[in-house]
């Protein structure tokens, strides 16, 4: 889950978009906490 973290960090921006390419946008994750 540390990853997870860094990524809403926005540390990991890029690292997102390998994760969830369908959803590169770091506030989607944030909006929906049930994705992690």
């Amino acid at each position: 889950m540390a990853q997870m973290v860094s990524k809403r960090m926005g540390a990991f921006g890029t690292k997102s978009s390998s994760f969830f390419p369908q959803s590169p946008s770091p506030p989607y994750y944030s909006s929906h906490p049930t994705k992690h």
